[in-house]
């Protein structure tokens, strides 16, 4: 049952009333005190005792903001009492110290930034005695110890929360954190997450979020706010290539199930009065985002957000992936305390503006590519079409991505990310249905048990990104993926003092819909892969070599797209020594795109030279 499914997510009333339609299905499911919250009965790392925190605390990041722009909420007294008793060690749903890394620790902010924007609702109303132990119970957070990474922003926000509302506390532990937080900045507005982590959504919906958050909050920070503000502006120039033009969001990297915070940085731009871009492209990303996520599978049959991404599946989740995680999603809805008269809701959404067709990024290390989905010789031209036009017609954002040495391996090691075919994780050990063979080279022993690319050592040489791994000590792969929208060129170097067996994946196709449709169209043979289903077409070409195509069925429910892909497929065998094997990959929504029939040539044996079908030269190495 999808509890908004009715909702345009047009106006500023539309976006109020999806708060509270989210959040309805939430509070029957609240506990008799209020304080805890269970959705589900699947379980995470940490206790149920805090997942029913979780429940509790996380849609206060649509409630909070609800209230703040005068948006109607009637269980506002149901979480008074909730926030009562679960700081009162005396009532049996209290939520337990806070603890060193704790989950519990991960709550507060959503709790600090309601008190800064409702203290009408939440503390106002409160005893003494009452106000005390909510302020002991956030004040632990002084004391313990928190990861070295995006956590540092949940205690700055939770000591927030307790200056807002006037209440004791040590400021000083959060300029401590401010600094650290600030010591992870990179260029072109990125952060990492902690030393050396990585560059992904966190960096948005976080360090960046939150980071205008508090902007917004406190007055008499101007330098550090200054600061924060321009980081976010050169960040809006580089994240907006992530989404393409139906507002869908490059699918990379951990946490995918918080789905719709994905959008909260361009929310968060508005909370915080950031005129990054202008007010009419925010308001377009993030209302096209919404409306995209609201029109996917994402709710149980009683309304609940389901763990997974485009549609429900645990297999795609992380441990600490509880069945209140998704309202992390919630941080979305910060505009909602701007009035009606702000800019950003008196803007009409505008597309964005025709970009780059590749866009290297630094930090992240990665190359972004948009497929606007037409044939070369159909594509309008550019002195007679509007740029809007044009943007309409992107199909699809693909990350062309260097690596990480992230213990995520298939949310961070793939050669490629799509917002049209999204990325598939493995299953088992046995079989390369299992091991997640989409956008990969799986190297094998066997052909039995299989290994992908991890612990990269990575780089972007020259705008292309460039790997090394050893999945053994005495076999190295080298990786350079040469971006030639809508193609991509994966050139490998193996080295090798044992034989192996290898197969490269080209991207998942959704095959949900192609038995027995005429469109349905698969080949496999020597050197080629292909499969035309109505989803769109996915192929790969051998540009050098003797490998063998094959169509791969994955295992149901690995992808984070769609429940049941096809993975086109490259089969080969090599002796000891050194090989150049070379892949051209390409997928488009389209199922009859005909630029299949134009990859890149391979036009040197001497080492490797690609060039596109214009004859420009994309890679060249002896």
């Amino acid at each position: 049952m999808n509890p908004i499914g009715d909702n345009p997510l047009r106006t500023r009333a539309d976006a109020q009333r999806a708060v509270r339609d989210l959040v309805a299905p939430l509070l029957e499911r609240a506990s008799s005190g209020g304080a805890r919250i269970r959705p589900g009965e699947t379980g995470a790392s940490f206790p149920n005792r805090d997942a029913e925190l979780e429940g509790f605390a996380r849609p206060l990041w649509g409630l909070a903001p609800l209230a703040a722009g005068g948006g109607q909420f009637d269980g506002w007294d149901r979480y008074r009492a909730g926030l009562v008793n679960g700081t009162d060690p005396e009532h049996p749903e209290y939520w337990g110290p806070l603890g060193d890394y704790s989950q519990r620790a991960v709550e507060l902010a959503p709790i600090g930034v309601a008190l800064a924007l409702a203290p009408d609702r939440l503390w106002d109303p409160l005893s003494t005695t009452e106000r005390e132990r909510i302020r002991a119970w956030i004040r632990d957070a002084e004391t313990v110890d928190y990861p070295d990474s995006n956590w540092l922003w949940f205690r700055v926000l939770a000591l927030l929360g307790l200056r807002s509302v006037d209440a004791a506390h040590d400021w000083t532990v959060a300029e401590r954190d401010l600094e650290r937080l600030e010591s992870f900045a990179l260029e072109d507005g990125w952060y990492e997450d902690g030393p050396g982590g990585h560059c992904d959504y966190y960096a948005a919906w976080e360090l960046h979020t939150d980071a205008l958050v508090y902007g917004a909050l406190v007055d008499d920070d101007e330098e550090r706010i200054a600061r924060f503000h321009e980081r976010a502006e050169a960040f809006a120039e580089e994240f907006r290539y992530w989404f393409a033009a139906d507002g869908s969001a490059l699918p990379y990297g951990r946490s995918l199930t918080y789905r719709f915070a994905q959008g909260a940085f361009w929310g968060a731009l508005a909370f915080a009065d950031c005129e990054a871009l202008p007010w009419g492209q925010i308001r377009g990303l993030w209302q096209r985002h919404l409306q995209w996520w609201f029109a996917q599978p994402i709710f149980t049959d009683g309304g609940i957000l389901s763990l997974g991404y485009r549609y429900p599946t645990l297999k795609t989740t992380e441990t600490y992936n509880s069945p209140s995680s998704p309202y992390w999603g919630l941080k979305a809805f910060l505009p909602l305390a701007l009035p009606e008269s702000h800019p950003f809701w008196a803007a009409e959404p505008e597309p964005l503006p025709e970009l780059e067709a590749k866009r290297v990024q630094a930090s992240p290390k990665m190359v972004v590519c948009r497929d606007r989905g037409l044939d070369y010789d159909s594509r309008p031209d550019p002195e007679t079409t509007a740029e809007n036009d044009l943007e309409q017609e992107s199909a699809s954002v693909t990350a062309l991505v260097a690596g990480t040495d992230a213990p995520y391996v298939h949310k961070y090691n793939k050669f490629a990310y799509s917002t049209a075919f999204g990325f598939g994780v493995g299953s088992d050990i046995r079989g390369i249905e299992n091991a997640g063979p989409d956008s990969t080279l799986a190297l094998s022993e066997d052909g039995t048990h299989f290994r992908t690319r991890a612990d990269v050592d990575s780089s972007l040489d020259d705008g292309i990104p460039h790997s090394r791994w050893r999945p053994w000590p005495d076999v190295t792969v080298e990786t350079w993926l040469v971006p030639a929208p809508p193609w991509h060129v994966r050139v490998h170097r193996l080295e090798t003092e044992r034989p192996v067996r290898s197969v490269d994946g080209g991207f998942a196709l959704d095959r949900r819909d192609s038995e027995g449709c005429e469109t349905t169209h698969e080949r496999e043979e020597a050197g080629l892969a292909l499969a035309r289903y109505p989803a769109g077409c996915s192929g790969l070409r051998d540009l050098r070599g003797s490998r063998t195509g094959e169509l791969v069925a994955p295992d149901p429910n690995t992808n984070v797209i769609a429940p049941r892909t096809t993975v086109p497929a490259l089969r080969g065998t090599h002796d000891r020594g050194e090989e150049w094997l070379v892949t051209a990959v390409m997928a488009s929504t389209d199922a009859d795109d005909r630029r299949w029939d134009r990859q890149p040539t391979l036009t040197a044996d001497d080492g490797v030279r690609l060039e596109s079908a214009d004859g420009t030269v994309l890679f060249e190495r002896d």
